[in-house]
């Protein structure tokens, strides 16, 4: 005995069967290999201490002595100074790249981000256990900020964190 399927039924099984291939079609997985990478030996750190210095003033500074991070301890204990950091970030490929910065402890009062692109443009990011969770330039616990490079882009950046407890400093 022969059963009839429906033909309605029959489009829906090849959509549900077909989607997956449609929608994937779209990312190219050749490009994300989920690989983490360190800015570490990229960044150079100024230990302001109770020193407020602007954005504008530490950028516009070059007697500030930045030196490079990987010569301090990575945990500076408890603190409630002023550090900056700085690092270059740059695109080689001739395509556009995402890059999510991973940086301090979910406790650390403040911490901004700004990049600077070629043409002196400055974006800034803020997170920070400190602000409200609502004006965090992406809403996690963490401090995490969203970096877009274009193809053959260079971006200097820099970190500010402050904290009235431990710190840890780290870039990625």
């Amino acid at each position: 005995m022969r059963q009839i399927i429906p033909q309605g039924l029959l489009i829906w099984v090849y959509v549900l069967l077909l989607y997956p291939l449609v929608s994937n079609a779209q990312f190219d997985q050749t490009d994300f290999n989920g690989e983490a990478i360190s800015l570490r030996s990229e960044t150079a750190v100024l230990l302001a201490g109770q020193k407020e210095y602007s954005f504008d003033e530490i950028r516009n500074n070059p007697n500030l002595e930045f030196v490079p991070l990987s010569s301090l301890k990575e945990n500076l204990g408890l603190s409630n100074d002023h550090y900056w950091m700085k690092f270059s970030l740059e695109n080689n490929s001739s395509k556009f790249k995402q890059y999510y910065l991973e940086t301090a402890r979910p406790i650390t009062d403040i911490v901004n981000l700004y990049l600077v692109d070629d043409e002196g443009k400055v974006e800034q990011q803020y997170s920070g256990d400190k602000i409200p969770f609502s004006t965090k330039t992406i809403q996690h616990r963490k401090s995490i900020f969203d970096i877009g490079l274009e193809a053959n882009q260079k971006i200097q950046g820099y970190i500010h964190l402050k904290s009235d407890g431990t710190v840890r400093l780290s870039s990625g």
